[in-house]
């Protein structure tokens, strides 16, 4: 059954604004290497060069947005994440499954995550849009793995992180403030 992955605005923002930038960056480029007259053919030959690479980067980072899903198959767990390349991870090596925000990198495109641990130590991050059915699958699937997906205390956890936040910004405004008044 296929899977795709849950997506949230902060990744949206990230993973857009890069693809954008790198584009408009290689458009800038190929137009700076039609208007100019260089010197040296090499001179054309690196910016075009530049260019391809910046317009093949900005297109992968559009096409991760699109293509990250997951397949549960009958002997393993596909994760595709870009084109071209996928991930196989066999349900007889799965040790654990951990659900929780984490800030590892993976092919998950939200904070909401879910932690495969396989035998020998690899993690694989990855967000199911769908996180109760896939773990029910899962869970028939390795009924041998380790399962601490009661991970209910969202968004209890989130406003511990607010409330940090907003106290150190306290603190630096409060320090900054009595440095001010100490000068005068």
């Amino acid at each position: 059954m296929k899977f795709k992955s849950k997506k949230s605005a902060v990744n949206f923002i990230i993973i857009w604004s890069i693809a954008i930038i790198l584009l408009l960056f290689s458009f800038i480029a190929i137009k700076e290497n039609v208007n100019t007259s260089f010197h040296f053919v090499w001179e054309h030959f690196i910016l075009l060069i530049l260019s391809l690479v910046l317009m093949i980067s900005g297109i992968l980072m559009i096409s991760v947005w699109f293509n990250t899903y997951y397949i549960i198959q009958d002997d393993c767990l596909v994760i595709s994440f870009i084109p071209f390349r996928k991930k196989y991870i066999q349900f007889k090596q799965v040790e654990s499954v951990v659900k929780g925000f984490t800030a590892l990198a993976g092919p998950a495109l939200s904070s909401d995550r879910l932690t495969i641990t396989e035998k020998g130590g690899n993690l694989t991050v990855i967000s199911p849009d769908d996180q109760s059915k896939f773990i029910q699958q899962l869970k028939n699937k390795c009924p041998k793995a380790y399962f601490d997906v009661l991970y209910e205390d969202t968004p209890f956890l989130v406003c511990q992180v607010v409330v940090k936040i907003l106290a150190t910004f306290f603190y630096v405004f409060l320090y900054s403030f009595l440095l001010f008044f100490k000068k005068l």
